[in-house]
């Protein structure tokens, strides 16, 4: 397979729901889509998982394209004929260091190119046994507790099988003590986007009374040794998030015993191949995996359920129908919906990361530029 064309699209979503969360507040999505043209004629997408500002990582969409324009796209086009994706992560990009997001963004068109070219899926070519996956409900932080429970009692009809709270200092246990009691059953998870810090130890042990599946990322990212220790003082797992950009940092954090499980968002882990490694190593070590989401469109769910196919994923995701946060303006088609039992079906028989394709008017209504390069 040799790359012909790389285009790369800015499109902006409203959120149907505004989500807030220790670190700020998400109320439109400015989303960078690159299409991977190939000699053929086969188009691959990839959805960049950076947001406009520095609000997870210090990735940005301006310092993505930056890294794709003058960086990835020309190393790409270079690199000739790819006879598998795999190469992109382990040999073109391999010189570069860092910029996992926007690396991710490229990989992840490539593989669908590749998948599309050879009549299989992504899922298949990864190596994913799942039909389906089970999702669960992530809820921001609130005005008030009995907005939460609203929310809660809007979401929870449609089958999610897992409630995931936002929390922070000053929202946490009252928090999570109304939920529990409300939803005694549930499986239940709380998430701090590394809003709490080494000397809060003592207030994090309060979290073991609420029977919690995983705290996803106490502390900040650079805390893993910290981490090890207060995972020897809580039952309750400790999940890695924020923490696991590659998979030398999962190595590290599993070897460290920083963690019990780990999110894998593969958008910001550098791609599905990266992914892919976190996934055979945690597997190796007994660590328990679930599937991450980072507000993406419907491209970027089909990535996502590409890689919560492989068998090492047992909790349930962050994977939303294509609907849940832009509602009806999603630029796939068709949308990716969630059955009534909390499942949405991976498509493994289906070639590239799914049967949608662009709809052309939701798609030039969200648009906002694009910039094409052509192999030379």
């Amino acid at each position: 397979m040799k790359i012909d064309k790389i285009t790369l699209h800015c499109i902006k979503l409203n959120m149907r729901i505004p989500l807030e969360i220790s670190y700020g507040v998400f109320a439109d999505r400015e989303i960078i889509l690159a299409c991977v043209t190939t000699t053929d004629g086969v188009c691959g997408y990839g959805e960049s998982v950076a947001y406009p500002g520095i609000m997870s990582g210090m990735e940005t969409n301006l310092t993505n394209v930056a890294v794709m324009e003058e960086l990835l796209i020309p190393m790409l086009f270079a690199a000739g004929d790819i006879e598998h994706p795999d190469q992109v992560s382990e040999r073109i990009f391999a010189p570069l260091d860092g910029n996992p997001r926007a690396k991710a963004t490229l990989e992840n068109a490539v593989w669908d190119a590749y998948c599309k070219t050879n009549g299989i899926s992504v899922s298949r070519a990864l190596g994913g046994t799942q039909k389906k996956i089970a999702c669960g409900v992530s809820v921001g932080i609130k005005p008030s507790i009995d907005a939460l429970m609203e929310a809660l009692a809007v979401d929870m009809p449609l089958g999610f099988q897992r409630i995931k709270l936002k929390v922070k200092h000053g929202w946490d246990i009252d928090v999570i003590r109304r939920v529990r009691e409300a939803y005694p059953d549930m499986i239940i998870t709380v998430d701090a986007n590394g809003a709490y810090e080494p000397k809060d130890l003592e207030h994090l042990r309060q979290f073991d009374q609420f029977d919690l599946a995983m705290i996803e990322q106490p502390y900040k990212g650079c805390y893993l040794a910290e981490m090890a220790e207060l995972q020897k003082q809580l039952n309750t797992p400790i999940c890695l998030d924020e923490s696991i950009e590659s998979f030398y940092d999962c190595k590290r954090a599993v070897d460290m015993g920083s963690c019990r499980i780990i999110n894998i968002k593969q958008g910001r882990n550098g791609g599905l191949t990266e992914s892919r490694k976190i996934h055979d190593y945690c597997q190796q070590h007994g660590v328990a995996l679930w599937c991450g989401g980072m507000l993406e469109c419907g491209v970027g769910i089909g990535a996502q359920l590409a890689i919560a196919s492989l068998p090492g994923f047992t909790l349930p995701a962050d994977i939303f129908s294509s609907y849940y946060w832009f509602g009806n303006d999603d630029v796939i088609e068709p949308f990716i919906y969630m059955d009534e039992q909390g499942y949405i079906k991976v498509e493994d028989d289906v070639p590239g990361i799914g049967s949608f394709t662009l709809d052309q008017q939701r798609f030039w209504r969200a648009h906002q530029w694009s910039k094409s390069y052509t192999a030379k």
